[in-house]
């Protein structure tokens, strides 16, 4: 209930960040998840706070569960982006290079014909 009063509770809650959860706190958590009396529904019966909680509590979850599995992934993307801007931006200066040399030959082309 203290928690619950807390004026700042509901703002701690939704700025938590999911994205940084511990293993330890995933692992704290695991024995709630796997209990099966721990689900919407029977936390209901309780109190619609309780389900909230419960709904919140496995929807984190659920959310780290996911993120150890795209974060990797979603790593490994951002590198092939830098270095595809890399390779682009290299390009683009060749592609300029060899505007230059192409538009001198016509020039001398030009001059020899």
């Amino acid at each position: 209930k203290i928690v619950l009063g807390d004026s700042n509770f509901l703002k701690t809650l939704q700025e938590y960040d999911t994205d940084n959860i511990s293993d330890k706190m995933i692992n704290q958590l695991k024995p709630y998840i796997d209990n099966p009396e721990f689900n919407e529904k029977k936390v209901a019966v309780q109190s619609s706070v309780a389900r909230s909680m419960c709904k919140w509590v496995r929807a984190v979850y659920s959310y780290y569960l996911i993120y150890r599995i795209v974060e990797p992934k979603r790593k490994k993307q951002q590198e092939a982006e830098d270095e595809l801007n890399i390779v682009l931006t290299e390009l683009n200066a060749k592609q300029k290079m060899l505007s230059d040399v192409e538009a001198r030959l016509k020039k001398l082309e030009d001059t020899y014909d």
